[in-house]
């Protein structure tokens, strides 16, 4: 209660910046406005993003091309309560403080990822370049009425380009440090009245920014390539058909993980291991390491999809989204991240999915109506084996080998309802009743579990005039059970119920937007990694801790002052905590092997990946040259400390950073051709976004690129 109360002046203040609209004078010379932004979110077709009931930032293709952002990890720089976690060739999405660390089968992400309609079961899918896209929707808080899936803390979806009735086509080259070499083709081609296509290209390819003074080769390269297309059908009597396919492969020599002994607080000699079998290990430099094992990752994913759209008459619309798609990931890795011989690990997982979602849409003169059902099947199986080798005495030796196979069924009904009370006032009633099957087998486990769960909405939406919409919320999340990779342990659902109340207005003539969303989640049996006892030597598993609980504020804003000036930022305030949550955690004394497990009482501590404070901050000047405009584009990130674990150590965290990035590009009057240059972290930021504790052999955490420069080629046929 006292946490709630703490921020309650702040949410008045919100509110009450959201609601004045006195009599303001516009900016002087300004006659540029901000543009609608329109999207999807809602399958009700276009709207527009202020009069949208979801706290939801757009990025569309061109913003996200002068930002630098190519992937999901990339959004964080520019998202409010998004954060993005590696694990080797794995990402993690933490909306909002709502995620899993966890990449295993068995498991299931909490935040999720779509690609046009398409549910991404892996985590491995979430590092893709957009390629091909036309913009990204980043929806915060639980998504469960029409996006479903295990979304309890929200969904990223990512759109494609339509086809167009248009012949044209785009190039993009682009050069940078440690070698950058990119290339990007998109075309449109107009084959008749009612067939259309696009094809986008991409090759990209760069050398390791992290030196291995071990074996000598660098690590964290990039090799990627990739093509998404699609096909647009439409006849005369209302219907239309999309198909769509994607492919990406992407080979790796590794991704830049240490191990950093200075930060561990316990009296353990690692330089000692390692001297007893290939020296000692001392390195300062933050993007060097010193491993002795050739690591590598290889991944590749496809899929096909098609949407088909069918008008029914009386304002009765059907879509049908059936889908196919497939991934496959491979890595071998040094994992005590030394030039010791002690221990090195091998992963591979080959995984399977097909959906099927049908939905209906029915426009009423005072109501709108969505409703389907969904059904979704996984097949997935895995191989990981871990290596041993005996370093003087000190450690275990021999192969953890472990494999396991999964299948997942998943069924969905849906329903949510808007009706308009007014011409101002709406209410919003949804709900989702998902039914869960998982069968999970391995060397320690053959067990099928089953879960079934009814995810509510409940909204009011108040249009006060023409610069003004608010709206409040209750929804509900529900993420479904699953299996352990390395035991047999299985763990039950976890449940989020979300209390929102968010703001969307524009001052000063269309020249001032400022969004706002106040949130308090209650968080009830969340899935957690944590140490246990597994036939005598300790195991990471997942289990359910017992509650916490999440309080927020985000506040979203864009101004054109001028006609020269755009100006975007965000600020994120999270009080993400721990209720109550029991755990233990794993210590070396000394060369104790094995390790002892400590309970750890994680009451009061922070969740994982939840910053306290995010702010970013986008300055963006531009004016006409000669037969041109000039574009300046200083871009600011900035987030508070970040803890990785629930144990909130200072050895397994991320100290505030700031991140600074600089763009300046000249583009001729007819928009046909662009050259930028950039700079990416000007300050040469030493941070990560994962981090483990290994021990004894130390903390591994995963380095992100230093200070980089660029420059980018671009063409568009008229």
């Amino acid at each position: 209660m006292s946490r709630l109360s703490s921020l309650f002046p702040l949410c008045l203040l919100s509110v009450a910046v959201s609601t004045v609209h006195a009599e303001s004078t516009p900016a002087e010379d300004s006659e540029k406005t901000m543009e609608e932004v329109i999207v999807t979110a809602t399958h009700t077709g276009e709207t527009d993003l202020q009069e949208t009931p979801i706290a939801i930032t757009v990025h569309s293709e061109e913003d996200m091309g002068q930002h630098g952002v190519e992937n999901v990890r990339d959004l964080v720089r520019v998202t409010p309560g998004l954060s993005v976690s590696q694990n080797s060739s794995y990402a993690h999405i933490y909306i909002r403080g709502v995620g899993s660390n966890n990449s295993f089968l068995g498991s299931d992400p909490s935040s999720t990822m779509y690609v046009d309609g398409v549910y991404i079961a892996r985590p491995l899918s979430l590092f893709s370049d957009f390629l091909g896209v036309d913009r990204v929707e980043v929806l915060r808080g639980p998504q469960g009425v029409l996006y479903g899936r295990n979304s309890t803390g929200g969904a990223i979806n990512v759109i494609s380009a339509t086809p167009e009735h248009d012949n044209f086509y785009k190039i993009k080259v682009g050069l940078g440090s440690f070698d950058e070499r990119k290339l990007n083709l998109f075309g449109n081609l107009d084959i008749n009245s009612g067939i259309s296509a696009n094809l986008a290209i991409n090759r990209e390819a760069r050398d390791g920014y992290v030196e291995n003074k071990g074996i000598g080769d660098d690590l964290s390269d990039k090799g990627t390539r990739g093509a998404r297309g699609a096909i647009k059908i439409n006849d005369s009597n209302g219907v239309e058909v999309i198909l769509r396919g994607d492919y990406t492969k992407a080979d790796e020599e590794g991704h830049g993980y240490k191990s950093e002994y200075q930060k561990i607080d316990q009296s353990f000699a690692a330089e000692t291991i390692i001297e007893g079998d290939a020296g000692t290990q001392t390195i300062s430099d933050f993007h060097t390491v010193s491993i002795n094992t050739p690591s590598y990752h290889m991944s590749t994913q496809k899929g096909v999809s098609m949407e088909l759209n069918v008008d029914l008459g009386n304002n009765l619309t059907m879509t049908y989204i059936p889908a196919r798609r497939s991934s496959y990931v491979e890595f071998l890795i040094d994992s005590d991240w030394t030039e010791a011989t002690s221990r090195e690990s091998y992963f591979d997982e080959t995984q399977q999915q097909v959906s099927n979602e049908l939905r209906f849409l029915k426009e009423g003169e005072n109501y709108t109506l969505v409703f389907g059902g969904y059904l979704f099947r996984e097949e997935a199986e895995s191989n990981a084996a871990i290596t041993l080798t005996d370093l003087n005495g000190v450690l275990p030796t021999g192969i953890a080998a472990f494999d396991a196979k999964s299948q997942t069924e998943s069924r969905a009904v849906f329903a949510n309802a808007q009706y308009s009370f007014t011409n101002a006032l709406s209410l919003t009633l949804g709900s989702r009743i998902s039914q869960e099957e998982k069968h999970f087998s391995s060397k320690t486990s053959d067990e099928t579990k089953s879960w079934t769960d009814m995810t509510p909405r409940i909204g009011v939406e108040y249009i006060v005039n023409d610069d003004l919409f608010i709206y409040s919320t209750v929804s509900e999340g529900f993420k479904s059970g699953g299996f352990n990779f390395t035991t047999k342990d299985s763990f039950e659902p976890e449940y989020v119920t979300s209390y929102e109340i968010g703001a969307k207005s524009t001052w000063l003539d269309g020249t001032l937007g400022l969004n706002t969303s106040l949130f308090y989640y209650d968080y009830e049996d969340l899935q957690v990694q944590a140490f246990e006892e597994a036939n005598g030597t300790p195991a990471i598993v997942i289990g359910n801790a017992a509650e916490a609980d999440i309080l927020g504020l985000e506040v979203e804003f864009s101004a054109v002052p001028n006609n020269m000036l755009d100006i975007t930022g965000s600020f994120t305030y999270l009080d993400a905590e721990y209720d109550s949550f029991i755990t233990a955690r794993s210590k070396s004394n000394g060369f104790g092997i094995p390790p002892t497990l400590t309970p750890v009482d994680a009451e009061g501590n922070k969740l994982n990946h939840t910053p306290e404070f995010k702010i970013n901050l986008d300055i963006d000047f531009h004016h006409p040259l000669a037969d041109g405009e000039m574009t300046y584009l200083l871009s600011t990130y900035w987030q508070d400390t970040e803890y990785f674990t629930a144990f909130n150590d200072n050895i397994t965290s991320q100290e505030s950073y700031t991140l600074v990035d600089f763009r300046v590009s000249y583009r001729f009057i007819d928009d046909s051709v662009e050259v930028a240059a950039f700079g990416r972290n000007l300050t040469d930021e030493e941070y990560s976004n994962s981090q483990q504790d290994f021990s004894p052999t130390g903390v591994a955490l995963n380095i992100m690129p230093p200070r980089t420069f660029g420059v980018e080629f671009s063409y568009q046929s008229l």
